[in-house]
C-alpha cells in the first residue's frame, strides 16, 4: 500500500523585501538550511523537494540531501504568482499521486519550526484523511480586530461588532491566524482543488515563535532573537 509522504520547499532567488533571502544567513547559515535539515529530520516525510530556479540554491539544497530535480520556470517566478502554484507544479512533474499520498508544503521563511511539528501535521493529515493546516493562537478575539478607511478612521472587521462597545475578551472565542510553519494535504485532492486550504481544514496548533514568517530585514532580528527559546 502507498503512503509516501513528499514535502515541498518553495524557494525562488528573487525576493523584493530582502534580497536573496533564502539564501541570506540566518544564524550562521543560510536560511533555507533550517527547513531542508527540519524536514529530512521529519519521521513521516519520504522524500523532500526544493523547487527553485537558481542553480546556487539547486546546488546547496542538493548537497544538503534535499532534492531538486529541475530548475522552475521563470513564468512561476513572478510576484502575482502564488508559491502554491510552484508546488503544484512539482508535485505534478515527480508523480503526483501515482507516487505520493501526502503533499506538505514548508516554506523556508519559517526556520524555526521543530521536526515533531511537521510529523504531528502530517499524521493527524493521515489519521483524518484530511487537509491540516498549521495555525497559531493571536491572543485576539474578532472584536479587537479593526481595518482603516482610507478617510483614516476604524471600522469593525465584521459586521457583527458593529456599534458593539466594551465587550469581554472572555466572552468571545480567541481568533488565529494561518501560520508558515506546516500545510499538509491528500494529493489527490490538492491536485483537484488547486490549494491547501480547500473545504473545511483542520487545525493544528503551533506555538508563534515556531510559526514565525520571515518577510522582512526586522523579521530577520526578531527571529534570531528568539531562536534560543524554542
Amino acid at each position: 500500500m502507498n503512503t509516501r509522504v513528499a514535502a515541498i520547499i518553495p524557494a525562488k532567488g528573487y525576493s523584493r523585501r530582502v534580497p536573496n533571502k533564502n539564501m541570506r544567513l540566518f544564524l550562521g547559515r543560510p536560511l533555507i538550511v533550517h527547513t531542508i535539515e527540519q524536514a529530512l529530520a521529519s519521521g513521516t516525510i519520504d522524500d523532500v523537494f526544493v523547487s527553485t530556479d537558481r542553480q546556487d540554491i539547486q546546488s546547496l539544497c542538493e548537497s544538503l540531501g534535499a532534492r531538486v530535480p529541475f530548475l522552475r520556470d521563470q513564468e512561476l517566478c513572478a510576484d502575482d504568482v502564488h508559491g502554491s502554484v510552484a508546488i503544484l507544479d512539482m508535485l505534478e512533474r515527480v508523480g503526483g499521486a501515482g507516487k505520493y499520498v501526502f503533499c506538505v508544503n514548508l516554506l523556508a521563511t519559517s526556520p524555526l519550526r521543530k521536526a515533531h511539528t511537521i510529523d504531528a501535521v502530517v499524521r493527524l493529515a493521515q489519521k483524518r484523511q484530511t487537509n491540516v493546516l498549521s495555525v497559531s493562537a493571536s491572543g485576539l478575539t474578532s472584536f479587537h480586530l479593526r481595518m482603516i478607511e482610507q478617510s483614516g478612521k476604524l471600522r469593525p472587521l465584521t459586521q457583527e461588532h458593529e456599534g458593539v462597545f466594551n465587550v469581554q475578551s472572555g466572552d468571545l472565542p480567541e481568533v488565529y491566524y494561518l501560520s508558515a510553519a506546516a500545510q499538509c494535504a491528500p494529493v489527490e485532492a490538492l491536485l483537484r482543488h488547486r490549494t491547501f486550504q480547500y473545504g473545511s481544514p483542520l487545525a493544528y496548533v503551533v506555538d508563534p515563535i515556531e510559526a514565525i514568517d520571515i518577510d522582512t530585514e526586522r523579521d530577520f532580528e526578531i527571529a534570531e532573537r528568539l531562536a534560543g527559546l524554542v
